[in-house]
């Protein structure tokens, strides 16, 4: 009985490693063998395991062009509320066909303070948007924001309005 069992044992070994080898050639490589009805995975070798992108969440932002309660003039309200883990601001941009504003995280933060046109951002954060003049008004075209990593990868969010 012990015999039959030592047979039946080496039998399934034998198939395993029968069956572990299929497709393989004797240099290790894969053999360009497919069963019927199955599609063979390439891999580009030439492409590094570091580069593979990562699904991330979408940049979203809220921008608000009714008429706030203490702001006067012709301003817009934004509000970043969500970008993907490591990305921070670093530019914002309006551009049209009759002007071009654009203004760092910094630029942003100074017309915060003193109360330039432009892109603004209050010093405790709360309050975001962009302030232009009279000669602005009515013009369309898109704002543009832009953030970076540590690793210098860039995101774009951009949005087609008229300035009111």
């Amino acid at each position: 009985m012990k015999r039959l069992t030592i047979w039946w044992m080496m039998a399934v070994l034998v198939l395993l490693v029968w069956i572990g080898g299929c497709g393989t050639s004797p240099n290790g490589t894969t053999s360009d063998h497919v069963l019927p009805g199955k599609v063979p995975i390439q891999i580009d070798p030439n492409v590094s395991k570091h580069h593979v992108s990562k699904p991330r969440k979408p940049v979203l932002i809220a921008i608000d062009q009714t008429l706030q309660p203490g702001f006067y003039g012709n301003s817009f309200t934004f509000q970043i509320e969500q970008i993907p883990k490591g990305y921070m601001l670093a530019e914002m941009q309006w551009i049209s066909l009759k002007s071009r504003v654009v203004n760092s995280l910094q630029d942003a933060i100074n017309h915060g303070g003193n109360g330039k046109f432009g892109f603004y951002i209050s010093g405790d954060g709360q309050f975001s948007g962009f302030t232009y003049p009279n000669k602005m008004k009515d013009q369309q075209g898109q704002i543009i924001f832009i953030f970076h990593d540590d690793h210098n990868n860039k995101l774009t969010w951009k949005k087609k309005i008229i300035l009111k």
